[in-house]
């Protein structure tokens, strides 16, 4: 070690005696690059600041980032291991309901075993396909961090320490990464071939995982419920078609064959009853809720609960009891006569008795498949769409009837809205992440250093799925409230690789930023190339942050809480019913996904860079992996299940940043060797990874069963997964 010290030392030494070595202003030594020689000017003439740009102190920061959320995080599965055994109807709630077969251990710690022991086959039958395929994501992010991150990290990182000229000077996290070697060294070819193998073999545990998932798929497929495997939606039905017999005749006469249709329904027009029957319904809880206060109260030797209502402006005092009785015996007939209405203009088919979307049900799964296949079915293009039926309960019958041309001028404004949601979150973000240098701590400035930006990026982070959902809901109307998670997994995903990974070249001047992509698109990424190896250190400490954010959701505070609450006027199990799900924003499917992606991406992108990066990204992936194995299978309610939808689009997430990396690590060779040597040997690995995306894909069919699987499905006697409900409105049934 005092030779590698002597030599280090020497090195940096030799460095700071180069002539006329022009300086950068964030202190690093620059070179004239590869963009210069082509547009004939600098870049750096132009001032951009920057987000999170590596710095001295940051291996204080990054130590007190590891030791603040190390203990945060342990101190929380603490926690959990505590309130699981106390709570079992918010921690272990599946196997009290003998949903799960397979309980863990009693032990304080024996949830550990029993989620790393998951076996993915168990999870698929029993909380669906989504969830399984969720955590074999993780697998495969942490298979690829194993095999191309942990050789890279044990052979870049020593290679830069030992061999580089000490540009990395007082940031030592830096001396394992890119920026301590010399532009034009032989360490630029070096990372060139591990850039070359990062590409090739990051793909084979995707396509090993593509290969286990077409089989699970097709599993899935054929297990699906009866009622789903028969059933199709229909979108934008004419009017001519409106009623349950024309549509049913209309598919009876476009397939081979009689009898094939078993029902078909048509949404109905129940605007007004719905208006009554959510009033009814919230009058019941009420009543319920009131009735269980007496019964505690009774217990405690307290009045009957009362309520303040305003009456002639003035505010009186009323029995909560009597009070809702009366709503209910008031709305109970109201209901009653709206749904005779609307029963009776479905028996005369008068106009405007139904809406343009509905369901079809045949008596066999081929016919199904084969509808599902068809396309312009009807003379004018887009009437009669076709898809595959979501669950009963998953339906938002309320998204059905929407008009197709209203419809497409929501969308536009909803795009709208989120071009400006993502420009005012930038601001945000990039200010937030500046708070290290714009606010001196004092003594206590390492740990603000480290905390500070990648806490504050993680909270904004966590905000913004609450603001896409609410334009997703009101723009993006969506037929099932799985679907409106997947619409956010996308849009959450996108919104992260912009923020979290593009930042670092936006720096703190947004409008310079967007004048640049217009007038000249190619410094764009000669400006990340010039930021991206001075902020790697930044992304260290958002990745470590990770870990007490996913351990927070192992307590599951909103739930819990609201259990506590619950729990002192209803039964445990009624409280449970009353406290769940979790929050569908932030802790939904969608949002977990599209957060997990991005970690995933993280490393891929900024491993080569900064190795250490593969071994945080390797902890938080395992970490993730033994929370959620936990959370979704033993704890959490079961969601409706699309059967990896979410994966195919984490898997896409993958190729993307693939796709990034290959474009941005050409550009910091390039823009360090200039135009020639490693730099130019990366430049056809970006068409090469978008022609490999493109392969993938293409070959990647997966939404639906061969046709002659499903033919010999109908013979088969496999179980069937049971679910409950119908595809009618529940305002219509009578309850």
């Amino acid at each position: 070690m005092p030779r590698l010290h002597r030599a280090f030392s020497a090195a940096a030494a030799r460095l700071a005696a180069l002539p006329g070595l022009p300086v950068a202003q964030n202190g690093t030594a620059s070179t004239h690059s590869w963009m210069d020689d082509l547009l004939g000017f600098r870049l750096g003439d132009a001032v951009y600041g920057s987000v999170g740009l590596d710095q001295h102190g940051d291996f204080a920061a990054f130590l007190s980032v590891v030791i603040t959320h190390l203990v945060t995080a342990s101190g929380m599965l603490i926690a959990f291991s505590v309130f699981r055994k106390r709570y079992p109807h918010v921690f272990s709630h599946n196997v009290m309901t003998g949903l799960i077969s397979f309980p863990p251990a009693e032990s304080l710690m024996g949830w550990v075993r029993a989620s790393t022991s998951l076996s993915l086959t168990k999870v698929s039958e029993t909380v669906g396909l989504d969830i399984a395929m969720t955590l074999e994501f993780m697998h495969v992010g942490m298979r690829i961090m194993c095999i191309i991150g942990l050789p890279i990290c044990f052979l870049l990182a020593p290679a830069n320490y030992l061999f580089g000229d000490g540009s990395a000077r007082e940031d030592h996290i830096g001396y394992l990464s890119l920026k301590n070697a010399k532009p034009g060294s032989w360490l630029d070819w070096a990372h060139a071939l591990a850039i070359w193998m990062v590409l090739i073999f990051a793909q084979t545990p995707l396509h090993n995982a593509r290969e286990a998932f077409l089989i699970r798929r097709y599993e899935w497929l054929s297990r699906m419920p009866q009622i789903r495997a028969n059933t199709v939606m229909v979108s934008n039905i004419p009017l001519e078609l409106q009623s349950d017999r024309k549509l049913a005749e209309f598919f009876q006469k476009i397939l081979p064959g009689s009898d094939l249709v078993k029902e078909a329904y048509v949404t109905r027009n129940t605007q007004k009853l719905v208006s009554v029957w959510t009033k009814l319904r919230e009058a019941r809880a009420s009543l319920e809720e009131a009735e269980a206060t007496w019964k505690l109260n009774q217990e405690m030797g307290l009045d009957r609960p009362t309520l303040g209502l305003e009456c002639a402006g003035f505010r009186k005092k009323v029995d909560s009891i009597d009070h809702f009785s009366e709503l209910v015996a008031k709305f109970e007939p109201e209901v009653r006569a709206e749904r005779e209405k609307v029963l009776a203009n479905v028996a005369s088919d008068s106009p405007g008795a139904y809406w343009g979307n509905g369901f079809v049900t045949f008596h066999r799964p081929l016919h199904r498949e084969i509808v599902v296949r068809l396309t312009q079915l009807y003379k004018a293009k887009g009437q009669v769409k076709t898809s595959v039926a979501p669950e009963p309960e998953d339906v938002l019958w309320c998204n059905l009837a929407t008009d197709p041309l209203r419809q497409e001028a929501f969308y536009a404004t909803g795009v709208f809205l989120m071009l400006c949601l993502l420009f005012a979150f930038t601001p945000l973000v990039i200010g937030i992440t500046n708070l290290a240098t714009a606010i001196d701590m004092g003594p206590i400035q390492p740990f603000w250093q480290g905390v500070a930006p990648s806490l504050g990026v993680t909270i904004m982070i966590g905000f913004m799925p609450t603001f896409l959902m609410m334009i997703i809901t009101t723009f993006f109307p969506q037929k099932a409230a799985t679907s409106a998670q997947l619409e956010l997994q996308g849009w959450y995903f996108w919104f992260m690789v912009f923020l979290v990974l593009v930042a670092t070249s936006i720096g703190q001047d947004m409008i310079g930023f967007v004048r640049t992509l217009v007038k000249s698109p190619l410094l764009v990424f000669e400006q990340i190339a010039l930021t991206l190896p001075e902020s790697t250190n930044f992304y260290i400490n958002l990745l470590i942050c990770e870990w007490s954010d996913d351990a927070a959701q192992m307590l599951r505070v909103a739930p819990f809480f609201k259990y506590l609450l619950y729990a002192q006027i209803y039964d445990k199990d009624k409280a449970k019913e009353l406290a769940e799900p979790e929050d569908q924003d932030y802790n939904g499917i969608g949002a977990r996904t599209a957060r997990t992606t991005i970690t995933v991406a993280i490393g891929i992108v900024f491993g080569t860079l900064s190795p250490p990066i593969w071994l945080i990204c390797l902890s938080s992936l395992t970490l993730k992996r033994l929370i959620f194995g936990y959370l979704f299978v033993f704890a959490e309610s079961r969601k409706p299940d699309l059967g990896g939808a979410f994966w195919v689009k984490q898997v896409h997430g993958v190729y993307v940043a693939l796709v990034m990396y290959s474009v941005l690590m050409t550009g910091v060779l390039l823009n360090r060797s200039g135009l020639r040597g490693p730099g130019l040997l990366l430049v056809p690995s970006i068409f090469y990874i978008i022609r490999a995306m493109r392969s993938f894909e293409r070959g990647f069919t997966w939404e639906t069963l061969p046709i002659s699987d499903v033919a010999d499905m109908e013979g088969a006697s496999g179980a069937k997964v049971q679910i409950e409900g119908e595809y009618i409105q529940p305002e219509l049934l009578p309850k």
